[in-house]
């Protein structure tokens, strides 16, 4: 295998170094076949083809529905907004996994404007869009876990987000529990 990665790097180093640098493959007296960019007696001259390299045009990647609340609508400022349960860093000790997610915003959510919430876990909506801003999750694996939430107008989009909030939550593991410790 060392080999082999040893061969890879002096193909990489012909590409980029100049034109008359030249590979050298011998083979010793067990059949290891080895590389290299000396000439030793018995080693033949490889050929080795320069790297290609191929020019890919950036993408065009259409505009991100996702906005930062500095950027929301005039008409609907949302001055405050942010995860307050768990707090940001807080450990938990909740053996069923059940984790009560709370936000505050200020002014309240806009319902007659059609505002939403949606509750993110580790990137991944959880629950549909709410007008509660607690929600009670389930069963939560252990481990650390990154909450976010977003205010959601009728037609989808992201108007204002929060900042991530980390919590790390520790419940009994089934093989400690089956091992008596």
């Amino acid at each position: 295998m060392r080999r082999i990665l040893l061969f890879s790097a002096l193909i990489v180093a012909v590409g980029v170094g100049s034109a008359q640098t030249r590979v050298y493959k011998s083979t010793d007296e067990e059949g290891v076949v080895e590389f290299s960019d000396r000439a030793s007696q018995g080693a033949e001259a490889v050929k080795v083809q320069p790297a290609q390299s191929v020019d890919v045009p950036t993408p065009k990647l259409p505009p991100s529905s996702r906005q930062s609340p500095k950027s929301a609508a005039p008409s609907a400022p949302y001055t405050a907004f942010a995860i307050s349960s768990p707090q940001d860093d807080e450990a938990l000790v909740e053996h069923s996994g059940r984790v009560t997610v709370g936000v505050t915003i200020d002014p309240p959510l806009r319902l007659g404007s059609g505002h939403r919430l949606q509750f993110r876990m580790d990137g991944s909506p959880i629950g549909p869009l709410s007008a509660a801003t607690t929600m009670i999750l389930e069963n939560v694996d252990r481990g650390t876990h990154v909450l976010t939430a977003d205010v959601v107008d009728s037609s989808g989009r992201v108007i204002a987000s929060t900042q991530p909030s980390t919590f790390h939550l520790q419940r009994t593991s089934v093989i400690r529990r089956q091992g008596g410790g």
